[in-house]
């Protein structure tokens, strides 16, 4: 998610979001989904359960909309177009140990 939030704005727009004054509130990032919550499902618990089950310890649409309000519908493409930065992330699967799958 920082990543995509460094990737997804110009030199100009991490200037001001990195400056002394400034809060990553008011330069309108987002990192709600990692603030403690009181809702049951993102409880310590609920999240080692979801790992255990599923394999993620957070909620995926939480994660989902994180990103949203960080970087929109951007694509990579148009990320790459307005800041010149590559994002490369990489995914492993459990299942097939020593590969990798770029997304």
């Amino acid at each position: 998610i920082i990543g995509a939030i460094i990737c997804a704005r110009t030199d100009e727009e991490l200037r001001a979001l990195f400056s002394s004054g400034s809060s990553l509130a008011m330069a309108g990032v987002s990192l709600a989904a990692f603030e403690q919550v009181d809702d049951a499902s993102q409880s310590i618990d609920a999240k080692l359960r979801r790992l255990f089950q599923s394999g993620a310890f957070m909620d995926v649409s939480t994660l989902s909309e994180c990103l949203k309000l960080n970087v929109g519908e951007m694509t990579f493409r148009e990320a790459f177009e307005k800041s010149g930065r590559i994002l490369n992330i990489s995914v492993s699967s459990a299942s097939r140990a020593g590969e990798h799958q770029d997304k």
